[in-house]
């Protein structure tokens, strides 16, 4: 059996690890003849590693990276002495950064191994990303696979050349349908753990408090909903750094009991039945995972023009709107809380580009190619 080694960068700070690491565990579960390390570095959330090994993973555990480039240079190490000493077929390195390259290279140049790099992210474009591109992905030359969410996030992360020859390929972030699908007593089930009344219309989000995932953009939506006398809750499932500035503005605007923070959770699925609409202001992302799932779930999904269109599984539920109009967004989730509720069955057909089983075969299909 040939061995992965896996790495996600996005760990070591506890950032973002929520979608990257549940989807890398999902897909290496659907595929066969294949086992996979998960290279941790420090402390790891313990339902995240219960999540790896539930899925037949293994973690392999190193001592905590520093910070900036002696971080780097410490990683690179690492690396180079976990594939020389346990004989691995393939590292396959997750990235949110152009910067991640010059690791790879770095690597490459060392030692005999196959490599998978595979971008999530984007960055707002400045001068100062742009800067940081173009220096980092000059290295952008060994790598025998190269996977993105997106194209946006092959952009990022992938040199010129490789975007302009069109070699990379998309592998969409795909989602355990069946484990999504709606279920009423589920529903009413999780509701009524949540002390959720009957008519209370529920905005849902699932996502790591930081900045770009904007969540206090959600909190003055309800401010204003409430205003309008509608029963709104707002139910915010993840952790992070912006869980103080996030608390402090829902008891400025006295919405201690309107707007609910549960921490980060395992079990999504069940939460997602619990929501009447489900609501992404993101700044900006590489995919968005969670508005897959979501659909999945047969909500209403209304994202900000920061999400790549390539999360769209349903457009019929799906509605893409600017940040710079809250207003809009108000008038959306007012109307939906006016309804009496809408069907939350799903076109299953539309799902099949986010499956996880297909994800799975486009993934293994790479790899046996490459492992010839």
């Amino acid at each position: 059996m040939k061995k992965i080694l896996v790495y996600i960068p996005s760990w070591c700070n506890n950032s973002n690890a929520e979608g990257i690491g549940s989807f890398v565990a999902n897909v290496f579960h659907n595929i066969k003849g294949y086992e996979f390390f998960f290279l941790q570095f420090g402390d790891i959330e313990p339902f995240f590693k219960k999540n790896i090994l539930s899925k037949g993973g293994k973690v392999v555990n190193k001592v905590e990276l520093k910070k900036g480039w002696s971080g780097k240079r410490q990683l690179i190490k690492e690396l180079i002495s976990e594939i020389e000493h346990s004989q691995y077929d393939f590292l396959y390195f997750n990235t949110s950064t152009p910067v991640d390259n010059y690791v790879v290279s770095c690597v490459k140049k060392k030692t005999s191994i196959k490599i998978i790099i595979h971008s999530h992210s984007v960055m707002p474009k400045d001068n100062m990303t742009n800067r940081i591109k173009q220096l980092f992905s000059l290295f952008d030359k060994t790598n025998e696979i190269r996977f993105a969410c997106s194209h946006n996030a092959a952009q990022w992360v992938f040199n010129k050349n490789v975007i302009k020859n069109n070699e990379y390929t998309v592998l969409v972030n795909g989602v355990d349908i069946n484990k999504f699908s709606f279920n009423q007593l589920i529903r009413n089930q999780m509701r009524n753990d949540l002390n959720i009344c009957e008519n209370d219309f529920v905005i849902g989000h699932v996502g790591t408090l930081d900045y770009n995932k904007n969540q206090i953009y959600l909190v003055e939506i309800v401010k204003r909903l409430l205003a309008d006398n509608k029963n709104v809750k707002l139910i915010l499932i993840g952790d992070g750094s912006d869980r103080r500035e996030i608390e402090s503005k829902i008891f400025e605007y006295s919405l201690e009991s309107n707007v609910i923070l549960l921490g980060t959770k395992e079990n999504i699925n069940e939460y997602m039945q619990a929501f009447d609409c489900f609501l992404m202001p993101s700044l900006y992302e590489g995919f968005g995972l969670v508005a897959v799932e979501a659909q999945a779930s047969g909500l209403f999904t209304v994202l900000s023009e920061g999400v790549p269109i390539d999360v769209v599984a349903e457009k019929e539920k799906v509605m893409f709107l600017p940040l710079a109009q809250i207003d809009e967004w108000v008038n959306v989730v007012s109307e939906l809380a006016e309804k009496s509720g809408y069907n939350r069955d799903i076109d299953r057909k539309q799902f099949e580009k986010v499956d996880i089983s297909n994800t799975a075969l486009l993934f293994e299909k790479f790899l046996n190619e490459s492992g010839e």
